[in-house]
């Protein structure tokens, strides 16, 4: 696995989850380094586009993490 292979892409998340709960989700696979949850810009509320970007500390967390979350 290349350095740049290490972030990682999550979709299809529903619209009312926050930042925490996506978090405990990701976090059960190791520590992040680096989480994103994309909000929707367009209105003044604190929705979600349903998906995030993240990346762990240990790269054996990210192997863990897509095994479990792929085709979820």
């Amino acid at each position: 696995m290349k350095l740049d292979d290490t972030r990682l892409y999550l979709g299809g998340l529903p619209t009312y989850l926050k930042d925490d709960d996506v978090l405990k989700l990701i976090q059960t696979f190791g520590i992040t380094k680096y989480f994103n949850l994309v909000k929707d810009t367009t209105s003044n509320s604190d929705i979600s586009k349903g998906y995030c970007f993240f990346e762990y500390e240990n790269p054996s967390s990210t192997v863990k993490a897509l095994k479990a979350l792929n085709n979820l």
